[in-house]
């Protein structure tokens, strides 16, 4: 029997029964976790539910496990940002739902990463206030790399029109947020192609899982396919 208290992103809720719901959280000290929040849907809810719980939203929570692995019970928690800006436009809850399919797939319960948990905070923040220009690019080059599959700047040229100024774009997405606006001079179709390369890179990973161990093909379906389309004209390089 554990008892935790942490921060987290509600990656994912669905419902159970008549009134309760179980939620997956993307926790910053203890990873991927899947909780049973008993009540929540009833009208009157339990006092310690405290704020606007959807996906998307930033939470400090309190929850009881049995043990490792089991599905834990939510005993309290407080909304620390809903981040309600992402569902004022269209484009930025495209953008914000690849960020959380990318967090729920690509790690698996449990594995403690606070660095992607910081990333995941960073984006959602940054698409809160509008600001997606580069973000997904930065955002998968980073997650990948914490996943130990950075891909190769050779890579991710393929298609490129002018392969230098976009490795030097490369290596500044690796080390820095850039300034709105900055690298303007790269074309729309090279940004395009390099956000491509690297949803594949990503997809290639989590299928590699997947025929590694073929019992989470069926709830680990990755779906990249919804996602696809949106590379072509919002995910992360909107002018």
């Amino acid at each position: 029997m554990k008892i935790l208290k942490d921060k987290a992103i509600v990656i994912r809720k669905r419902k159970f029964q008549d009134s309760h719901e179980i939620i997956i959280f993307f926790t910053r000290n203890n990873g991927k976790m899947s909780v049973m929040a008993k009540g929540l849907r009833k009208e009157k809810k339990p006092i310690c539910f405290d704020g606007y719980m959807d996906v998307f939203s930033k939470m400090n929570i309190h929850t009881y496990h049995r043990n490792n692995g089991s599905l834990g019970n939510l005993i309290d928690c407080d909304l620390a940002d809903a981040y309600l800006g992402i569902r004022s436009e269209y484009s930025r809850l495209l953008v914000a739902w690849v960020i959380i399919e990318v967090l729920e797939k690509g790690f698996p319960d449990g594995l403690e990463s606070p660095e992607a948990f910081d990333m995941g905070v960073w984006a959602l923040e940054a698409i809160d206030q509008g600001m997606t220009e580069h973000l997904l690019c930065r955002f998968l080059i980073k997650i990948l790399e914490l996943l130990g599959q950075g891909p190769k700047e050779s890579d991710l040229l393929g298609g490129i029109s002018k392969p230098a100024e976009v490795r030097a774009f490369i290596r500044k997405l690796k080390t820095r947020v850039l300034e709105p606006g900055e690298d303007r001079h790269i074309s729309f179709a090279d940004a395009t192609q390099l956000q491509d390369h690297l949803v594949l890179n990503f997809q290639s990973y989590i299928n590699g899982v997947l025929r590694a161990y073929p019992v989470l093909r069926k709830n680990h379906a990755l779906g990249m396919s919804q996602a696809e389309p949106l590379s072509r004209s919002l995910l992360g390089y909107n002018r």
